[in-house]
């Protein structure tokens, strides 16, 4: 059996078509949510999902508080503006019965229309999984994820370019307060800062370049 988990705050715009769409292939939902005001958690109710309320902390905790909650033997771990393909929905029940324990897909990022990138993504796992990492969270304790390269088995995630901003505005907060935290010492902040200039350049372009970091940046910022 698989439990379909979602991390929400005020995602009232695309819970229910997520839900509708994955209905009928998982087999039950829980929802962690940031005290919604909006009609998220009416929406979570109305099919029937286990609702958990808890403050955001990192990206990492909301989803091991999803897993100290599941009762299913696996969990798909979805956000609320990501499709699965069909055949990723056809096959889901299947795989689980395969001798994995965890499951990476493409993962097709799209800004309006326009394909920006396909990384891998771990979606689908057995739920003793657990995740570590503020940002990119990734399972730490299933070190070997079985890729499928079925090009039609995959995810896709939409984002308005405002989205987008908004998300790597947030992003780009966080990794400051890594930076100040460990006073510059933590072993992720090149990957993070690489990383994030990264996605500022593809899926914002030059016109938000001031949302790129630096280690002189962040060393200034600690002194202001």
């Amino acid at each position: 059996m698989i439990t379909a988990c979602f991390i929400t705050l005020n995602e009232e715009k695309n819970l229910k078509e997520c839900m509708e769409h994955l209905k009928g292939t998982v087999d039950t939902f829980l929802v962690v949510d940031n005290h919604s005001t909006d009609a998220t958690l009416d929406i979570a109710r109305s099919y029937g999902a286990n609702i958990v309320t808890h403050v955001f902390e990192d990206f990492a905790s909301q989803r091991n508080v999803a897993l100290e909650h599941v009762t299913t033997d696996w969990t798909l771990m979805i956000d609320p503006d990501e499709r699965c393909s069909e055949k990723l929905l056809n096959s889901m029940q299947q795989l689980t019965k395969e001798p994995h324990d965890a499951y990476k897909v493409h993962w097709k990022n799209y800004c309006g229309d326009k394909l920006i990138v396909t990384p891998w993504k771990t979606i689908l796992f057995k739920s003793f999984a657990r995740f570590g990492g503020e940002l990119h969270e990734r399972i730490t304790n299933i070190p070997t994820k079985h890729e499928i390269a079925d090009e039609d088995i995959f995810i896709t995630h939409h984002k308005t370019l405002e989205e987008q901003l908004r998300h790597l505005t947030k992003y780009r907060s966080i990794i400051t307060g890594i930076f100040l935290k460990s006073n510059g010492t933590d072993e992720r902040l090149d990957y993070l800062i690489n990383d994030h200039n990264t996605n500022v350049k593809a899926w914002l372009g030059k016109d938000y370049e001031y949302l790129l970091l630096s280690r002189k940046e962040l060393t200034q910022t600690g002194k202001a």
